[in-house]
């Protein structure tokens, strides 16, 4: 990519350009507008700046360099960026920086050196971040593959420094008393990144730290914690353990006795098991430590607990009010709900991906969670052959496995499954957990305070014999392979103002249904029925909703529209991207009139339609 011609865009406040194959930025840049505020350059082949060439951007507030191949950074690449607030450098090749290369950046706000692995801290001279007063934020980890010592009195500059995230070195390498005038320190992360090789934590490693308030280990090699180092601490309140291939769940409470005072409100002991071991489960031996804190959050995903028992709920402090339990084992016989309704202040529980080994049960696509691409995009891509075929099989698949959710759902009829859940929940995040939402909606008791409710990708292709609570403001039950909905699920005086449907099978019951679908959605102000199969709306199927804002068809078979809009006061958006349009009714036609108002609202100019 060429930047020579950027200069002409005289007015940009922004540029990205990443993953471009840029190889020099030529003065040129220079040029660009000088109320340019944002330049993103991140991975690209840069080996080095030209010195001074940002010297004119003086409103530059974002420089990202990341991934790139820049080995020396030079006293002059920085000049003049006086209200620069954020510089990334990290993955790229740093060896050396100058000592005064930091000079002019006297307003930045965060720096990343993270993941220069051929950085050595022994080269950080003492006065290296002496410019950066306001420095709250520093990322060094992943760049000590032979450093020896922490770059103690370079640190010890950043006296309004919060946050710090850096590699833990071997002994007999220690933090020094330098780091007690860092009075604003509150976060310290270890890792992710391989080079935390700390081996054995003495009891003197947290001396310094006594006002931090967040500690986060993540892929640490440490072979030996002691426990009363956890004694520095005044009012530490989160401890993250996360990944250490020496320690084991059971481990990681015991961390829990070595505080003196019991300020911590969050834990998070995450993927600490190896997932060639059998199933755990949690007994009150195991959480014994927990008492006596003032917990709010317990975070245990990723460690194939199959069941809490009661022993262990026994123990969580009754001022939990978050639940965190992802990619686990949990099934629907091994529950523990009815035991959760003594924890009186739980208000959110996420029980979300509980069948890891099947995760494409119901969502049978070469799509990889953290794709950049959305669904939407991946099957409009494809074409007509290839759609009807992934149709087919989504078909077949839901055949199959219609009998197996029908057994499911029997049997937790016949073992009278009632889920009494706690009197305060709100939220419920049971993605990926298999028939799980379903039976919570034809069992669950005795709370009237859920707002939001998320059951993708869980097998649910027939819901709605159960009754949804009638506070739930937040409902999700895409990625289903549904194919009827009972108008009767929702309550007359329902609460509902988001309806996720996308990606099901509705088209053919939509199809033949009437207004009366939605009769009951007074308050809905966004539904998505994105991939849906729809061949035709019915003319009424939208008139019910008299607070709409938004409407999402993306990517259905529409070829034509006859539907009422006339009611729909509040329809701001429209997304119709994604079919086959060829033809649109009149009166569809007039609530877009250019000139028209159609009781009260105003027309196309007022709302965005994306045909």
């Amino acid at each position: 990519m060429n930047l020579a011609n950027v200069h002409m865009y005289t007015s940009l406040k922004e540029l990205h350009a990443t993953d471009c194959d840029i190889l020099n930025i030529s003065n040129t840049i220079t040029g660009t507008s000088q109320s340019l505020e944002t330049l993103d350059l991140r991975y690209n082949l840069i080996r080095s700046l030209p010195l001074g060439v940002f010297s004119r951007l003086k409103k530059l507030r974002i420089l990202l360099l990341t991934g790139n191949l820049i080995q020396n950074v030079h006293q002059d690449f920085f000049t003049g960026l006086y209200r620069l607030h954020f510089l990334d450098l990290s993955l790229n090749n740093i060896q050396s920086i100058e000592s005064t290369s930091f000079r002019d950046l006297r307003d930045l706000k965060m720096l990343s050196l993270s993941g220069n692995h051929n950085l050595n801290y022994d080269t950080f001279t003492p006065d290296l971040f002496k410019s950066l007063k306001r420095l709250k934020s520093l990322k060094i980890q992943g760049s000590t593959n032979r450093s020896t010592t922490y770059p103690n009195e370079a640190i010890a500059m950043l006296h309004e420094l919060e946050d710090l995230n850096i590699d833990a070195l071997a002994l007999p390498a220690e933090f020094g008393h330098q780091f007690a005038s860092l009075k604003h320190l509150q976060i310290l992360r270890f890792g992710p990144h391989a080079n935390c090789r700390l081996g054995e934590m003495p009891t003197s490693f947290f001396q310094y730290f006594s006002n931090l308030k967040c500690l986060y280990f993540h892929s640490c090699n440490i072979s030996s914690f002691n426990h009363e180092a956890y004694g520095s601490f005044k009012k530490l309140e989160a401890l993250t353990i996360e990944k250490i291939p020496s320690m084991t769940l059971d481990e990681a409470f015991l961390h829990l006795n070595g505080f003196k005072t019991k300020s911590l409100k969050y834990i998070g002991f995450k993927n600490l098991t190896n997932w060639n071991w059998p199933c755990i489960w949690m007994t009150g031996e195991l959480g014994k430590s927990m008492v006596g804190f003032n917990l709010t959050t317990i975070n245990l995903s990723e460690n194939r607990l199959s069941l809490l028992s009661d022993s262990f709920i026994s123990v969580i402090p009754p001022t939990v009010e978050k639940l965190i339990l992802r990619k686990n084992k949990f099934t629907l016989i091994n529950t523990f709900w009815t035991s959760l309704r003594n924890l009186n202040q739980l208000s959110y529980i996420d029980v979300s991906i509980q069948n890891l080994e099947n995760r494409n049960l119901y969502f049978p696509f070469d799509i990889e969670r953290g794709h950049s691409r959305s669904f939407s995009d991946f099957h409009s891509s494809r074409s007509e052959k290839e759609r009807n075929a992934i149709s087919a099989y989504m078909k077949h698949t839901l055949e199959k496995r219609s009998t197996r959710q029908s057994d499911a759902m029997n049997m937790s009829v016949q073992n009278n499954l009632v889920l009494q859940v706690p009197v305060n929940l709100k939220t419920v995040k049971a993605s990926e957990y298999n028939f799980f939402g379903g039976v919570l909606l034809s069992n669950a008791v005795g709370n009237n305070s859920l707002k939001s409710l998320n059951f993708s990708r869980s097998g649910l292709h027939h819901w709605g014999d159960g009754k949804l609570p009638k506070h739930v403001e937040i409902f999700d039950v895409s990625i289903n392979a549904a194919t009827f909905i009972n108008p009767e699920f929702f309550h007359p005086n329902n609460s509902l103002v988001q309806l996720h449907l996308q990606v099901n099978f509705l088209g053919e019951f939509i199809g033949g249904a009437n207004g009366s679908l939605f009769k009951y959605l007074k308050n809905l102000k966004y539904l998505d029925l994105t991939t849906n199969v729809l061949f035709v709306l019915p003319y009424d199927l939208f008139t019910e909703l008299n607070n709409i804002e938004t409407i999402v068809l993306v990517d259905n078979r529409l070829e034509y529209l006859n539907v009422d809009l006339e009611k729909n006061h509040h329809l701001k958006f429209l997304d119709l991207h994604g079919n086959s349009l060829t033809w649109i009714s009149k009166n569809y036609q007039k609530p877009l009139g250019q000139n028209s108002w159609n009781n009260g609202r105003p027309a196309l100019q007022s709302f965005i339609v994306y045909l």
